[in-house]
């Protein structure tokens, strides 16, 4: 998926409509940088579907101390 936007405490991504997301549907997130890969587990919270594309919405999960 491609990021469109992120929060403290979530993201809107975009991705192809042929891997079907369902609101309440769980997630990794992974976001690579040249150094570092980050992983975050979300929810997700919503979804816009679009005939070639869906956009969705995810909650991150509360970090653990």
């Amino acid at each position: 998926a491609e990021i469109l936007d992120v929060s403290d405490n979530g993201m809107r991504l975009a991705g192809f409509a042929d891997r079907p997301v369902q609101q309440g549907d769980r997630c990794e997130i992974s976001v690579e940088t040249l150094n570092t890969t980050i992983s975050h587990w979300a929810t997700v919270r919503w979804v816009e579907p679009h005939p070639l594309i869906q956009v969705f919405g995810v909650e991150f999960d509360p970090l653990q101390d």
